[in-house]
């Protein structure tokens, strides 16, 4: 995983909306998903919840109150691969009932144009 710039970091770290607008091949994608990984990191710190079900519920109305919104279909369609990557990621990293949750659910999460 490569490290932010300066520049990309206050938004990665933002809990409230981001709003980006940046030229191409500016790392907006980039960001856009690192804010969504910082957020479920926090998420993951706060929820000790050890049944499944309940995990599941939990990361479901997280995922479900947030809304990306871009542009282009195309765009749209690489936020959610690099996305699942990433959450693919940090599963692997961290196995556990969170993280399958968020795996299980990311869907719920809407990234569209």
């Amino acid at each position: 995983m490569r490290n932010p710039s300066q520049e990309q970091r206050a938004p990665i770290e933002q809990l409230a909306g981001n709003f980006l607008e940046a030229g191409a091949g500016s790392g907006k994608t980039y960001v856009l998903v690192e804010n969504i990984i910082f957020r479920l990191n926090i998420l993951s710190k706060e929820q000790i919840i050890n049944d499944q079900k309940k995990m599941r519920f939990a990361v479901m109305e997280f995922l479900s109150r947030i809304v990306m919104i871009t542009f282009t279909k195309k765009a749209s369609a690489e936020i959610k691969t690099r996305l699942k990557e990433r959450i693919r990621d940090s599963a692997l990293a961290a196995p556990g009932l969170f993280w399958q949750a968020v795996e299980e659910n990311i869907d719920c999460l809407f990234v569209g144009t």
